[in-house]
């Protein structure tokens, strides 16, 4: 990993881009949440602050509901 990239914005940028992605595409999927898997525990603590929960018995693998990512991309609270 190059840590050359960390702390400049880039994850939450990334990470914002997929999750307005699957927000659009779930108008014609239809899906629920997205699940991610995180390499590490650095990851899966940057994914909960954005508010994903870990799986049960499975704390890299964590989801987010579609209502939540509505809210952080349209500005909703």
């Amino acid at each position: 990993m190059n840590r050359a990239f960390e702390h400049k914005g880039y994850g939450r940028a990334t990470l914002m881009n997929a999750l307005l992605r699957a927000y659009e595409a779930a108008a014609t999927i239809g899906s629920a949440f997205v699940i991610v898997r995180a390499i590490d525990d650095g990851a899966a603590d940057f994914y909960r602050k954005y508010e994903f929960a870990p799986l049960p018995d499975q704390p890299r693998k964590l989801y987010l509901p579609m209502k939540t990512i509505e809210q952080l991309v349209t500005g909703q609270s």
